[in-house]
Parts: structure tokens; C-alpha cells; sequence
């Protein structure tokens, strides 16, 4: 943990004071285009800083076709087995709180065990928006946990391809915003202690919205398996999306393209005029005209394009295709306190040459409120296996995988 103590803190829509903790969040996102973990993630996972909490984002871990029809893992625990390696001896520090996958989509989350008394209410959902508008192959998954009391959402996509693509990759994120929920049972007192549930949903999620408000913001039985809602939460209650949190923050194969014909991205990408071409960047155009992850935050862009490469070289795409280099690896956030984020890190990692896509990370600096103790349930008793709580023994594991 960054810092343990920190003064009291007003909230900006309240004149409560909270005691605030401060948290250090690495989020990586690596389009890996069905290799094989032939080389060590240490570039690209190693890092000075004191890190509390891993998210960890792959995309297309498994291109084959049975991995749309069967629930095989052993990608995913390849990917996996390779993150704790590269972590090296720090690895013992973390455990797995979950893993989601979505066909070729992953997502981990790691945090470090000195905060397991802390970690609560974790969920997990999936949402696939490819091939007739479902299958997995396109999509997104995305983990949520309270830390504190603090809630934390980390998403991990894949946006449609083909530089001609545009509309279906904001088609595909208003489908994953819409889609994307987590079901709460109000038996557990959540709005009590995190009032500002429901509260927001930013303007370019109205379709998420209109999804939660036309179910009457309870769970329909059998919209499970029709909206691909999450099994991980366990009995029926009030729905709330992935803004629903005090820190949301969205990573991966977003696909947006240059703006540009390819003859003319390469010489000012020669010239270092990285800032010229963000200027023609469909994300960032998509951002300023508000049809996209406009109510996001994003880090400068100081790195090269993370695609396309040649396989095992840093030498743009020289396939008769010749793809048009792209910034289409993206880490991105929002917080409900603007001044509770701290970007502290965002590049490329050139030397991992395994994919035609370079590994993006990025370093925040998350604050985390801590409400008096009076405004929480007190353990009435507890002991090495559990904790009570208000007569409903609640396991100490939370269902956390430990690491090994």
C-alpha cells in the first residue's frame, strides 16, 4: 500500500469527510494473435513502483475453433502460468481474486494478500458482441471488487477489426456498456454503504441505461442466459452497470484506426510527428465528437503505434496486406472523484516480439475511501476460518484463489 494514513477528505457532492487511502493499480493489455507464451512478459509486467492490484488483459489467447464451442482453459492458464513467472519472486506477494474469459478474451486480477481482509463483493461478467452480434470472438469481460470502501471495475475488450470498421466498434462498445451488469442482492445492505449506486451513467451509455431502467433495475428470470449476465453473483437483486464504481478503468484491442491513407502515416511516424497523427486518431475523433468513451480520460501518447507488426521484428506490416500502423492497444479511466486518478505511467513495450501487437501498460494512483467505523457493520465475531456479520458468517477467502 502507497500510503497508509492520509487526512480526511471532502467529497465533491457531499460535505462528509472520508479518510482516504491511496493504492498503486498496474493495467496491461496485450493482443497476443493466438501465440504461444514463447517469450517472458518481464518487460512489460516489471516495474519500480509498489504495485497493490495487477488487472491483467489478453486478447485473442485462443484463434481456434474450438475454443467458440469448448470451455477449454488451457490458454488461459498458459497466459496465467506466464504472468506469475514474469512477476518473479514478487509472485508470492499476490493472489488470483478471479479470472474471466470470454473465448480469446482474458482478464486477471491480482492483488497483494496483505490486503485480503479488505477485498469484498467480487464479481465477474462477459459479453460477446461478434459474430451475429454475440459470439465471443468480439466482446468484453470485466471484474468488479470492492476494496475498502471503494469499489473498482476493471475492463478488458475486443472491438471490431477492418479499418473501415468505425461504426461497428461504437456499435460494439454501447453493446458491452449495455451488457456488462452486475447483479447485487439488496439484502446486503449495499446501498447503505455506497449511496451513489444507480446515481450515473454517462451520456454515451443512455443504451446501458435505458437496458437497466426498462427492467425495472431488478433481475428478469432467464435474462441470464439471454443478455449473457454473469453466474459468478450469487441470487437475484438490483443491477448496476460498470459506471457503478468509484474507479472504472477500460483496457485493450479497442481497434481504432489512423485517419490517414498508409503512404502518409509512415513518413510522419519517421519524422517522430506522433502528435500530428493522434490528430487523425478515430479514437480520440470519436472521443471529442462524443460518440465514443467520451467521458473517459486517457494518458499521453508518447509510444509508437502497437500495430501491425511482422511477426518477431519491430518492422511495420510488410504482407502484401500492408495494414496501416494503429494506436489499437488503449488503456483509458474515469473516476467518480476526478482527482482521486493519478496517471502516473502509460507505453509500449517494443522488445516483446512474440505478436503483430506491442503490450501497452499503464500505472495509477487510486484513492480509496475508508468509511468511520460507526457507518459499517461491526464483526461480531471472528475467528481463522470466518467472520460474522449480523448473524450470516461470511467465508474469510471470498472466494479468492490464492496464487502458488
Amino acid at each position: 500500500m502507497t500510503e497508509l494514513s492520509e487526512k480526511p477528505t471532502i467529497l465533491s457532492n457531499s460535505s462528509e469527510h472520508v479518510d482516504t487511502r491511496t493504492i498503486r493499480v498496474f493495467a496491461g493489455t496485450f493482443n497476443v494473435s493466438g501465440q504461444y507464451a514463447s517469450e517472458s512478459l518481464s518487460p512489460w509486467l516489471e516495474c519500480a513502483h509498489d504495485i497493490d492490484v495487477y488487472a491483467i488483459g489478453f486478447q485473442e489467447v485462443d484463434l481456434s475453433a474450438e475454443a467458440f464451442l469448448l470451455n477449454d482453459n488451457i490458454k488461459e492458464e498458459e497466459w496465467s502460468d506466464a504472468v506469475l513467472k514474469a512477476l518473479g519472486d514478487k509472485a508470492g506477494n499476490y493472489w488470483k481474486i478471479m479470472s474471466k474469459r470470454l473465448v480469446g478474451i482474458v482478464l486477471m486480477v491480482l492483488v497483494k494478500k496483505e490486503h485480503h481482509p479488505y477485498i469484498k463483493d467480487i464479481r465477474g461478467d462477459s459479453a460477446g458482441v461478434g459474430l451475429m452480434g454475440m459470439m465471443g470472438n468480439k466482446g468484453g469481460v470485466a471484474i468488479r471488487f470492492r476494496f475498502h470502501d471503494s469499489y473498482l471495475c476493471f475492463v478488458n475488450c475486443h472491438l471490431a477489426a477492418n479499418p473501415s470498421g468505425l461504426e461497428r466498434r461504437n456499435q460494439d462498445y454501447m453493446e458491452i456498456c449495455r451488457r456488462l451488469t452486475f447483479p447485487i442482492d439488496t439484502s446486503e445492505g449495499f446501498s447503505s454503504l455506497y449511496g451513489w449506486v444507480g446515481d450515473y451513467i454517462p451520456p454515451s451509455a443512455k443504451y446501458a441505461a435505458a437496458a437497466v431502467v426498462g427492467m425495472g433495475g431488478m433481475i428478469i428470470p432467464g435474462m441470464n442466459a439471454l443478455n449473457n449476465q454473469s453466474t459468478d453473483a450469487v441470487g437475484a437483486g438490483t443491477i448496476i452497470s460498470i459506471f457503478d464504481n468509484d474507479h472504472l478503468i477500460w483496457m485493450g484491442d479497442l481497434n481504432y484506426r489512423i485517419d490517414l491513407p498508409e503512404p502518409g502515416i509512415k513518413p510522419l511516424l519517421e519524422k517522430g510527428d506522433i502528435e500530428l497523427l493522434l490528430n487523425f486518431d478515430q479514437l480520440n475523433m470519436q472521443r471529442r465528437n462524443k460518440q465514443a468513451f467520451y467521458e473517459f480520460e486517457e494518458g499521453t501518447i508518447t509510444f509508437p503505434p502497437t500495430y501491425k507488426y511482422d511477426f518477431g521484428t519491430n518492422i511495420f506490416d510488410t504482407s502484401e496486406k500492408r495494414r496501416m500502423p494503429a494506436w489499437t492497444d488503449r488503456i483509458l479511466w474515469r473516476s467518480k472523484e476526478s482527482n482521486w486518478c493519478r496517471q502516473l505511467m502509460y507505453k509500449s513495450h517494443m522488445d516483446i516480439m512474440l505478436s503483430d501487437h506491442k503490450p501497452v501498460n499503464s500505472i495509477f494512483e487510486l484513492k480509496l475511501k475508508i468509511c468511520p467505523p460507526e457507518k459499517l457493520d461491526v464483526p461480531e465475531h471472528e475467528d481463522d476460518e470466518m467472520i460474522m456479520y449480523n448473524n450470516v458468517i461470511i467465508l474469510k477467502d471470498n472466494g479468492c484463489e490464492q496464487t502458488k
